[in-house]
């Protein structure tokens, strides 16, 4: 049973490192489709198309599509196919990722071709594949004579439909909301899964620890007990079983100690699982807001210091400075020592 609660605090652990990799990784795919199209709107915009910002393939070709549409239906002055290759050349290095290549007829993502090669050659067993760029060609610049005459007169030309690109939509996404919104949900889900495995374990430990507790230390006092806690801080050697489980389940301890010393020395501690239920609480606040930890030291601290004054500790001005760097810098060896002390006077009676 102390191996499963062992295991099961373990994953307490896991869960929000997972969670904070999951946010990072969410930061690092925005950044990657996202693109600047403050370079792509001198082009743009004159015909009447406009680049949504996402450096997919539909999308790049969507805008080029846009762009040799306008030209043709002389919506925009695009000089020859100048207009047309500089905004191809401003969309590839906008998203690089893409593969954008065109022509003067064309334009076409080399990417999906590309994931279609490699798919043809791990079907043949062979993985490595090499690409092999041609060399670059200047464009063919269109003779004067081989221009479209102008219609004659607009009473000809009654029966030719006039037609031009829609424009469009200007569509604008905050990758940053989206990616504080799914952190969140990350954040929260690894919380509630912690305070599930949270109240497993502490149900498991609260039936062995009404039939009989597992960790009590053997023996009385210390035969020549010194002011204060009868045990050391840093001997939680003596008691390996006790660290050990201190060490992975410290909460369902600190729980325990705090219910013995109310039952058994009339403490106004906490009970059990009210101790339980805070530190839940706690936890899922600590996700939010890390300073959340402070509260939960000094009520950790508020209880030590009801221990010390119901053994009749000696008195000094620096005792609760002292409990406070204790749960600050090793909260572990301050339960172990709490239980010790604890489970000590109850032995000797």
């Amino acid at each position: 049973l102390s191996m499963f609660l062992a295991v099961l605090s373990a994953l307490l652990f896991v869960t929000p490192q997972a969670a904070q990799l999951h946010a990072q990784v969410l930061r690092n795919a925005s950044a990657q489709f996202s693109a600047d199209t403050s370079a792509l709107a001198e082009f743009g915009d004159p015909c009447g198309c406009h680049f949504a910002g996402w450096c997919t393939c539909e999308s790049a070709l969507e805008f080029m599509t846009c762009i040799s549409a306008a030209c043709r239906s002389q919506a925009c002055d695009c000089q020859d196919r100048y207009h047309f290759m500089t905004a191809c050349g401003k969309m590839a290095a906008a998203c690089p990722a893409v593969g954008l290549r065109c022509s003067e007829d064309e334009s076409k993502c080399l990417a999906p071709r590309r994931h279609r090669e490699t798919y043809a050659l791990d079907d043949d067993g062979v993985m490595e594949t090499e690409t092999v760029h041609g060399p670059r060609e200047p464009a063919p610049r269109i003779q004067p004579e081989t221009r479209v005459a102008p219609l004659a007169a607009p009473e000809e030309a009654k029966w030719m439909p006039t037609w031009r690109m829609p424009r469009t939509p200007r569509v604008e996404i905050d990758l940053d909301q989206y990616s504080f919104r799914s952190g969140w949900g990350t954040i929260i889900g690894a919380s509630m899964v912690d305070i599930i495995v949270l109240l497993v374990a502490a149900f498991l430990y609260d039936r062995v620890r009404v039939k009989r507790d597992p960790f009590r230390a053997v023996g009385g006092a210390p035969s020549d007990p010194s002011p204060g806690f009868s045990h050391g801080l840093c001997q939680c050697y003596q008691e390996p079983k006790l660290s050990l489980f201190a060490c992975c389940c410290w909460s369902l301890r600190w729980a325990h100690t705090l219910d013995v010393a109310r039952n058994k020395h009339d403490v106004g501690t906490f009970r059990y699982w009210f101790a339980v239920a805070f530190t839940c609480v706690m936890m899922f606040l600590y996700a939010a807001l890390p300073l959340c930890g402070l509260v939960f030291v000094a009520v950790a601290v508020y209880n030590r210091q009801l221990l010390r004054k119901r053994f009749q500790f000696p008195k000094h001005p620096c005792s609760m400075v002292e409990d406070c760097f204790v749960w600050l810098c090793c909260p572990c060896c301050a339960v172990v020592q709490e239980a010790r002390q604890v489970d000590t006077l109850v032995v000797s009676r």
